[in-house]
């Protein structure tokens, strides 16, 4: 990210960041508070379980290949999340590519989705709450409700 900014010309950036985007922002936060002008975090993954990290990263190890994009739809839906069918068939038209061997993959990078579960396992992102706060980029009931979710019970 760092680099992204340096090589756009910018000192100072505003940041929206929803879900793993979130995450970065606050990483960023905890590097160079100075480089964020003013953030929105969209339901940040903050921290996983280490356990729920682990179970997601061995889901993404599979090969993930489907016969049709609508075999996709039908495996998705399985996670039991509240996501409605609309949503996931729109997801699977916009991301799943046919491959040479006839067989449908969603276009991303396998391994880097497995290290990133990895890395919401760690619970170092305290000091990346403070700064957030401290810059004026979330109010203290912002910082503290997000403290609670790195940091259940805090």
């Amino acid at each position: 990210m760092l680099e992204t900014i340096e090589a756009a010309g910018d000192e100072r950036a505003a940041f929206v960041g929803h879900s793993y985007g979130g995450r970065l922002i606050l990483e960023l936060a905890a590097l160079e508070p100075k480089r964020l002008e003013r953030c929105v975090l969209l339901d940040p993954a903050v921290h996983l379980l280490p356990h729920v990290g682990f179970d997601f990263a061995e889901r993404e190890r599979v090969d993930g290949a489907f016969g049709s994009p609508q075999d996709a739809v039908a495996e998705r839906m399985l996670y039991g999340d509240p996501t409605p069918l609309s949503f996931v068939e729109e997801d699977v038209r916009e991301h799943l590519a046919q491959g040479p061997d006839g067989l449908y993959r969603y276009r991303y990078c396998r391994s880097a989705v497995i290290t990133g579960y990895g890395e919401l396992r760690h619970h170092r992102l305290r000091r990346a709450l403070h700064s957030a706060a401290a810059a004026g980029d979330a109010t203290r009931a912002d910082a503290a409700r997000l403290r609670r979710r790195v940091r259940p019970g805090a």
